[in-house]
């Protein structure tokens, strides 16, 4: 696996290898916990750990800016209403930022 880092426009990429892959983000922070290892992943599932000082953040200057968020669904002529519901409330609130 790649893992990307920026910094002042500097783009690199660094080969990682690793005896533990996770899809679950709660799992993850609690292999790092347990001492197993570096975690890198989005920030909001490490903060709880960061601000009550059990992990500490590396590389910070060194993480990429979040570019965009994606929703993958079934594409279908009907969608829906709580789909579309979510759908605008996303757009709304993440327009902004």
């Amino acid at each position: 696996m790649e893992v990307g880092f920026e910094k002042n426009g500097r783009q690199v990429e660094v080969a990682v290898e690793g005896r533990l892959t996770v899809n679950d983000p709660e799992l993850a922070v609690k292999a790092a916990l347990d001492g197993v290892g570096v975690l890198y992943t989005a920030h909001g599932y490490a903060a709880p750990e960061i601000n009550a000082g059990r992990l500490v953040p590396l590389l910070e200057d060194w993480r990429k800016p979040a570019t965009a968020i994606f929703l993958y669904y079934p594409g279908r002529r009907q969608v829906p209403v709580p789909l579309q519901a979510f759908i605008e409330f996303l757009r709304e609130n993440l327009q902004a930022r």
